[in-house]
């Protein structure tokens, strides 16, 4: 079990194919029943509409976060790259839902009191970068490369 919000442990790829059907690499808290009753229509029905949103959705709803702009921007990378991952196997073509453009293994640098620092290297946030380890200590002491998780708080 992964701690909430920790965007180091969503790997951009999360879909797996079975020999009777589609799985998913992921980590919830708990699988509710109606997970394991979803039928393939339904499960189409959610990946449609998560085909449907464009990058600019995928910012707005990280705008607010609160998380610097670099780990905003390697969440959006991730998740697309997820969404993405859904257009094939659900045959979402078919919609006219096309993957979008995305690096989930970017690296970002970022340019802090006149200094540059690389945050994220190849889609990872960088526990080590003295900028990383400045917003642990001072506004994100819940961590950005690694999440304290609420069972250890």
């Amino acid at each position: 079990m992964k701690p909430s919000g920790e965007i180091n442990s969503y790997e951009s790829s999360f879909v797996k194919n079975l020999i009777n059907g589609i799985g998913f690499s992921m980590k919830p808290l708990y699988v509710p029943a109606s997970w394991k009753a979803c039928s393939w229509s339904d499960a189409r029905w959610m990946a449609l509409r998560i085909g449907r949103l464009t990058r600019a959705d995928f910012e707005r709803c990280f705008a607010d976060s609160g998380w610097p702009v670099f780990v905003q921007r390697i969440a959006v990378e991730k998740l697309i790259s997820r969404r993405n991952e859904l257009v094939v196997p659900f045959r979402l073509e078919l919609d006219g839902i096309k993957p979008l453009p995305c690096n989930p293994t970017i690296t970002i640098t970022v340019n802090h009191n006149g200094r540059d620092y690389q945050p994220v290297v190849n889609g990872v946030i960088d526990g080590n970068c003295p900028l990383v380890k400045e917003l642990e200590a001072g506004i994100h002491a819940e961590g950005l490369a690694s999440v304290t998780s609420r069972k250890n708080d």
